[in-house]
């Protein structure tokens, strides 16, 4: 009974590391009440807790630069391609896109090139998907991870499970 107590500690402790990191109590605009409430939600009412995250993100001064910020707005992101609703999965993982850039971190912008790109190919709009391609394939190939590059030549391997239309999907 007590290592499944401390399997259980072990585990949880990590899971909420991530919400409470200091320095996002100090961002300009940040209303910590929904981020409690985001932390608190997230794992056991994802809806919920993505409209918290989202309510919080909205009031954060967009000129922060956080990696912690940029990680929110992939999740938030993820979960609305999970719903299919591409538009906002765009505009949330082009605001963590801003913040990598601006960081500096190549291979996170890259990452979110990819994905952008790939969801505008949902939306049929065929020549800002290979506008993103294309700059993820490029970043991908300063930072030498050849099996990125060759996903950006052949993204249908990754989506070709979920939705039928991505075998079609070669550039």
């Amino acid at each position: 009974m007590k290592f499944i107590f401390l399997s259980l500690l072990v585990l949880y402790v990590p899971l909420n590391a991530y919400c409470r990191q200091s320095h996002i109590d100090s961002l300009k605009g940040a209303d910590m009440t929904f981020y409690k409430l985001y932390c608190d939600t997230k794992y056991s009412d994802t809806a919920n807790s993505m409209g918290y995250l989202e309510i919080f993100l909205s009031g954060i001064d967009t000129s922060v630069h956080s990696p912690a910020i940029a990680r929110m707005y992939d999740e938030l992101s993820e979960y609305y391609e999970k719903q299919y609703i591409f538009s906002k999965a765009i505009d949330k993982k082009s605001a963590s896109l801003r913040i990598y850039n601006a960081l500096g971190d190549v291979l996170s912008s890259a990452e979110c090139q990819y994905k952008i790109g790939i969801w505008y190919y949902e939306k049929g709009l065929y020549h800002k998907s290979l506008e993103y391609a294309d700059m993820a394939l490029r970043n991908f190939t300063k930072n030498g991870n050849k099996k990125r590059i060759m996903d950006c030549w052949n993204p249908s391997r990754e989506y070709s499970g979920q939705n039928h239309h991505m075998e079609q999907f070669r550039y």
